[in-house]
Formats: structure tokens, sequence, C-alpha cells
């Protein structure tokens, strides 16, 4: 009897543990051309056309390259890895970010292959640009380059020059 008791306990014990955690997931993108609305942050998620608004306490530091920033202080175009939280009531809250600006993500408004290794090329023949990655899926480029040698504004520059339309 002892031994069903403690069986029983134990999962009582664990169902009850798995209903109250909560959810923590991992969002990888950039920050926005909206940035930060209201105590929300625009994120334009790596791997999807979607940009979601994610609530992120405005006072949360975040350190940069050791300065700290707050939300509303992140440069549009900024890499960045969210740690999200799942409440009860389904509202997604960011508990902690990560930012990288040596790296972005172009979103375009179409990107089929033969354009994206165009882009590619065109990027990597860039000064200061070291990296660029294709996601023809979701049409962006993931790009790594060196902040003192080209800025992400360039970046942009140098490819709607190209006649790209980018998001």
């Amino acid at each position: 009897m002892r031994k069903y008791f403690f069986s029983a306990f134990l999962i009582i014990t664990m169902v009850s543990q798995a209903l109250n955690a909560q959810d923590v997931s991992k969002i990888i993108g950039t920050v926005g051309k909206e940035k930060f609305i209201d105590d929300k942050l625009v994120i334009c998620e790596l791997g999807s056309k979607a940009c979601m608004f994610i609530k992120v306490d405005p006072d949360l530091g975040i350190d940069v390259n050791g300065k700290i920033l707050k939300p509303d202080e992140l440069e549009i175009g900024w890499y960045l890895k969210a740690e999200v939280e799942e409440k009860e009531n389904g509202e997604r809250i960011i508990k902690a970010l990560k930012v990288e600006p040596d790296k972005t993500v172009i979103c375009f408004s179409s990107l089929n292959e033969k354009e994206g290794k165009e882009v590619k090329q065109m990027l990597l023949n860039e000064n200061g640009i070291k990296l660029v990655e294709l996601h023809p899926e979701s049409q962006q480029v993931y790009i790594e380059y060196d902040p003192q040698v080209i800025s992400y504004s360039a970046i942009e520059k140098t490819i709607t020059d190209d006649g790209h339309e980018i998001e």
C-alpha cells in the first residue's frame, strides 16, 4: 500500500509541476524597423517571414559589447536571441536578450534561389562582409559583418541599389 501511495504522490507532484511550469522558448532574429512599440520589441524571426511583437520590460538591461542598453536603445537590424516565457494567460514576455550587432538578417519581399545566389555574391564582394547564408524558404539572408567597416544601413543600401526590395 505504501508503494502505491508513494507512486501516486510522485505522479501528482510531476503533473502539478508540469502544469505550473512556464514555457521558455528562444526566438532568433533581428530588431525590426518598428523597433520598440509601447512595451513590445519587434523581432523579425530568422526562418520565418513573420515579425512579432513581444512584450519586454522597458527597464531590462541588455549587454551589447560591454555597454548596458535598454530595449528602446537597440538598433534596427541588430541580431538577437531572445528567451521568451509564456504566461498562463498566453502572453509572451522576453526574459533575456543576447544581442550581436555584427550579425543581421535581411528580409526580402521576394527572393528566389537564383536571386539569392546573386545577392550572396554581391554582398561577399563588399568590404566588411564576412559571411552570407541564404534562407530562400523564408526569403531571408543572414549576414555576419564588421560594423567598424560597414554599417547595417550601408548593407541595406547595397541591396536596394542593386534593385532588390527588402522589408
